[in-house]
């Protein structure tokens, strides 16, 4: 079984375990590098100092679809003849990041866990909870301290012990 990694934001990472799609970022625009599923194949080395579209979450996927490490895919992104790239195929771009090209049926690309980054969630549920900044601090804390608890958990339970596939759509 191969692992991806998928970076993105808390807002995106609730969106697409809730919708069980990927929403490609530039639909509109099938030459664009964000126009698929970006990803980084685990126990692959890439150059992961790059600018994503979301931070803070990383979702690790199984996937069981094809993959191509072909040499026609071992080209930098921005170099591919994306009319020659196939829709639904794991493609590896070796020190840039692997892809998939949408659309992609809900049945290869399975989440198997969701990390959080501390910071990023702190602040998250700063934000949802701003109408209580009225409360003393070590209530206010405590309360802090059981959102983001809370927040794990539901997020925890809504692909552990479940087969929770997700599309890629454009």
């Amino acid at each position: 079984m191969i692992h991806l990694e998928h970076y993105t934001s808390i807002e995106k990472m609730t969106g697409i375990l809730k919708s069980k799609k990927f929403q490609t970022a530039y639909p509109n625009n099938p030459g664009a590098a964000d126009a698929v599923f970006n990803c980084f194949i685990v126990g692959c080395q890439y150059n992961k100092v790059q600018e994503y579209e979301g931070m803070g979450v990383k979702i690790i996927f199984e996937w069981s679809g094809e993959t191509d490490y072909s040499a026609k895919s071992c080209v930098s992104p921005f170099l591919v003849d994306w009319k020659d790239v196939k829709s639904g195929i794991l493609y590896n771009s070796p020190g840039w990041r692997a892809f998939i090209k949408p659309p992609l049926c809900g049945c290869f690309l399975k989440v198997y866990e969701v990390k959080i980054g501390d910071s990023y969630l702190k602040k998250y549920i700063e934000e949802t909870t701003k109408s209580c900044s009225w409360l003393p601090k070590t209530i206010k804390e405590k309360k802090l301290k059981d959102s983001k608890e809370n927040f794990k958990e539901k997020i925890h339970k809504s692909y552990k012990n479940k087969d929770l596939y997700i599309e890629i759509t454009n």
